[in-house]
């Protein structure tokens, strides 16, 4: 589909809240990120205003996509994180005081912080080789059952290994695929846009 077209349905799919998991894929360069930001940008549901977006270039496991998560949330919204933070944490020290003293208390609190977010997760090819894309898919299908989580994912497809895990996985964890074909005329207005010239 043309950037346009892709844009309205992008659009419709992130304000529908029974559509849990969206893939966007398309080669390099066609302007899928690009697509995303201006559809948060216009975008009328606080949800997607807010979304938790990480590029998943070179990272090598779970933990760091749910750190870098949390980074984006506490950027985006501080008081609202610290305050499910602390009763993320506050819940667990309840549990067992011990986890009172672990450094890494945003991977405990994960959940409670990311419950309801709407998480963008991009470059999925580029990930490191150690983070597996079953993994990534785990994440996606427990966040979305257990935290009342919805994922956009953007990839270029055609560039993952283990192609097949992808092909087997998402049909049961991805509700909606769109696939982005910008049309020439299309990535030369993108590219063009506050480039002056008398052409």
């Amino acid at each position: 589909m043309s950037l346009e077209a892709t844009s309205r349905q992008l659009t419709a799919l992130l304000h529908d809240k029974d559509v849990k998991v969206v893939a966007l894929s398309g080669r390099w360069g066609t302007g899928k990120s690009y697509m995303w930001q201006q559809v948060q940008k216009a975008a009328t549901s606080e949800q997607v205003q807010k979304a938790a977006v990480v590029s998943l270039f070179g990272l090598s496991s779970i933990e760091q996509v749910k750190l870098k998560l949390i980074q984006s949330v506490a950027v985006k919204d501080e008081q609202g994180w610290l305050e499910k933070a602390k009763g993320g944490l506050a819940m667990l020290e309840k549990v067992h005081k011990g986890f009172g003293l672990i450094n890494d208390v945003g991977l405990l609190v994960a959940p409670s912080v990311l419950s309801d977010k709407l998480i963008v997760l991009d470059d999925i090819e580029r990930k490191h080789e150690k983070l597996h894309l079953d993994e990534i898919l785990g994440f996606i299908d427990e966040f979305t059952q257990r935290n009342g989580a919805r994922f956009l994912i953007i990839l270029n497809s055609d560039r993952l290994k283990n192609r097949e895990i992808w092909d087997s996985l998402r049909e049961k964890v991805v509700d909606h695929e769109l696939k982005l074909n910008t049309s020439c005329d299309e990535a030369f207005k993108v590219a063009a846009l506050g480039q002056p010239t008398m052409y």
